[in-house]
């Protein structure tokens, strides 16, 4: 199927790449404001690199969705602002982690309960602080905010610092719980880049794009 789309330069105010294609044959023409700049199958399985010669910018590259059927485009490095995996709507979307870390500190609060029923209330009132900051936090994080993404995620490496210690002391199971912090952790690991790819992206904002990462 014929499919095109318009994709606006993050770092080139007012130039936009026109993108036609063939979600079948990978048969892939590219356009600058009108003006063709390569025309040719690509791949649909691998990232494409296309060279540029004569312009301000000299590379661009193609990563296709095989779900959506759609490109995302890269240019020198920058996605477009219209990409589904650009970093600001990555970094939004990971206050989704916030709030499992939120789901996840109540239950394994309510897990420990169990055996230290000595400690019921506090074990609550901690729970119950944790969950409504990290829900506060991942609100923020949805807003852009990087004061509330390394809060939070400096949060929960205290706290699964605290928790460690702590069932060291009390003998408490803790097999399934270490289980899953240890996979939290390990997305939180992988998240570790997007405050970083936000930062980098800040210098370009604009108007335009602004509503355009907002769709």
């Amino acid at each position: 199927m014929q499919s095109d789309q318009v994709y606006p330069i993050t770092q080139l105010k007012g130039r936009h790449l026109s993108l036609s294609w063939d979600d079948e044959s990978g048969d892939v023409e590219i356009a600058l404001n009108g003006e063709l700049l390569f025309e040719g199958s690509v791949s649909l399985t691998e990232p494409v690199k296309i060279p540029v010669e004569g312009q301000l910018f000299e590379e661009i590259r193609l990563v296709f969705d095989r779900k959506t059927k759609v490109f995302d485009v890269i240019v020198d490095g920058l996605h477009s602002p219209v990409n589904r995996s650009h970093p600001v709507k990555s970094f939004r979307r990971f206050g989704y982690y916030f709030l499992l870390l939120a789901a996840a500190s109540w239950y394994t609060a309510s897990q420990d309960l169990h055996f230290m029923l000595s400690y019921q209330f506090p074990a609550m009132i901690a729970a119950s602080v944790l969950t409504v900051l990290y829900v506060m936090i991942a609100w923020g994080v949805a807003r852009e905010s990087l004061v509330a993404y390394w809060l939070g995620y400096g949060l929960f490496v205290l706290t699964f610092l605290l928790y460690i210690c702590l069932n060291d002391r009390t003998g408490i199971p803790h097999d399934s719980d270490m289980l899953i912090r240890g996979i939290l952790a390990a997305i939180g690991a992988y998240g570790l880049r997007l405050p970083f790819e936000l930062q980098r992206y800040k210098i370009h904002r604009s108007a335009e794009n602004e509503d355009l990462l907002d769709d």
